[in-house]
């Protein structure tokens, strides 16, 4: 009987410490939080006491992710590598970092199937969440308002890690909102053959800045002193709208633009009359190959590595450089350059841009989920992989891929110079194809350049 009153006490007592306990722990969390204690755990830990907050699970998310994709494997070198592999894995390791991204269903879709099948999803409403491919058609859709704007995704920090000009000239900009992440990006340059320079004694007319830039002046008198009987300084080629980046730089370097800021034709000015006439007398003062209107951009290049032009305005560095390892053609000390710009202007260069776009989805947790794919798959360590085809990424963090390689590094100083000339304008490919023919018949001098301009323009605008 006494022990069973005695049992009955511990009992008590051992109630009356779990409910000071209780208090007590009631009273320090209603301290730290100053809020009611749902959805949160309360630890104590010597004494204090640490608050945590559970976050709602993130809610579920699946994603289309098509690209243009450009190397077979993850890495390039695996025997059974796809087309595709690489994109695949990045959508494999961003769901590990993502849970809440549950499914990535990846396209790699042909160049020449992509703007069918892209016209087709968009006027279906089945378009991709990501799109990996080119400023071409990146810039129509984002005059279509058809892309997620992508400012508030980046921070001052991350967008000053990509070289100069990314952004302005390869981020689509539309109505001050950049719609592409860029990623890479490509220029035509000019390739010469300075042994020949060197022989003719010449070397010194050749530009010596840093970002190799010269004026048409400068570049006509160096053509000059390099002419022979055996030798023709340059190939200017009009037979086809094949490889014609360079003569809108030409043009772009005396301030000339196809198109203003507002899409509309700009190309009949003074300064176009005055840079055509300065090509046209290249072509009939001897200083080109006879026989520009037949011309091609294989040709070009060819007499090029035949030695038989001085300079080479299709360019293709690599391509050259590697036939000379080979030992295919006979080797030569290769420069480059831009080409030629009126005084007190900047040079120019058609861009090829390429990148990460998102098309805009009612979903917001969707769109976030697409950023951050496009974000992750052009970060730094995944940027590194662009060197697997030979191209330079445009994030200064990735550092130098390419060490040593002269080419390569002076092809990144003068992408600041490289602008999307209005591909994506309905009426580029009506002005790009009527340029050339109007070119042929000025060669053969059928009209005034004044005259020929005006024709153009007419013709551009009745369409």
């Amino acid at each position: 009987m006494r022990n069973r009153k005695i049992f009955a006490v511990l009992i008590c007592l051992a109630m009356i410490v779990a409910l000071a306990v209780g208090c007590q722990n009631a009273e320090t969390t209603s301290t730290t939080t100053g809020q009611t204690t749902t959805g949160q755990t309360t630890t104590a830990s010597q004494g204090t006491s640490q608050t945590t907050t559970t976050e709602p699970p993130a809610e579920k998310v699946s994603l289309t992710y098509w690209a243009l994709a450009r190397w077979a494997g993850v890495n390039g070198t695996e025997e059974d590598g796809q087309i595709g592999d690489w994109q695949r894995d990045v959508a494999e390791r961003y769901m590990a970092e993502n849970p809440n991204v549950e499914e990535i269903e990846f396209e790699h879709v042909p160049g020449a199937d992509i703007d069918q099948k892209l016209t087709v999803a968009i006027a279906t409403s089945v378009q991709p969440n990501v799109l990996e491919d080119g400023i071409t058609r990146g810039g129509k859709f984002a005059r279509m308002d058809l892309l997620q704007p992508l400012n508030d995704y980046f921070t001052a920090e991350e967008m000053d890690d990509f070289l100069e000009g990314s952004w302005e000239n390869g981020g689509i900009e539309v109505d001050g909102q950049y719609h592409m992440i860029p990623w890479s990006n490509s220029v035509q340059t000019m390739l010469i053959n300075r042994t020949m320079f060197e022989e003719a004694g010449a070397l010194d007319l050749l530009p010596q800045n840093e970002d190799r830039t010269w004026t048409y002046e400068e570049f006509r008198a160096a053509m000059e002193a390099v002419k022979s009987d055996s030798v023709y300084p340059s190939c200017f080629y009009l037979g086809s709208t094949a490889g014609d980046a360079y003569l809108y730089d030409f043009l772009m370097g005396n301030g000339v633009r196809l198109f203003d800021g507002d899409g509309n034709l700009s190309i009949n000015t003074p300064e176009t009359a005055e840079t055509i006439d300065f090509i046209i007398s290249m072509i009939n003062d001897g200083l080109s190959v006879p026989g520009a209107e037949t011309m091609v951009f294989s040709d070009d290049r060819e007499l090029f590595k035949q030695q038989k032009t001085a300079v080479c305005f299709i360019g293709g560095y690599p391509q050259v450089k590697g036939e000379m390892d080979n030992g295919n053609i006979e080797a030569f000390e290769i420069g480059f350059a831009m080409y030629p710009n009126a005084e007190g202007k900047a040079p120019g260069l058609e861009a090829n841009y390429i990148g990460y776009m998102v098309f805009k989805s009612e979903s917001q947790v969707e769109n976030d989920a697409a950023v951050g794919l496009a974000k992750f798959a052009t970060n730094t360590e995944n940027s590194k992989a662009l060197k697997i085809v030979n191209l330079i990424p445009l994030r200064k963090s990735v550092g130098d891929l390419y060490p040593g390689d002269e080419f390569a590094a002076w092809t990144k100083r003068i992408f600041k110079y490289s602008e999307d000339p209005g591909y994506s304008l309905e009426l580029y490919p009506t002005v790009t194809g009527e340029f050339i023919p109007m070119m042929q018949g000025l060669v053969g001098g059928d009209k005034t350049t004044e005259e020929a301009l005006e024709d153009l323009e007419a013709y551009v605008i009745s369409q």
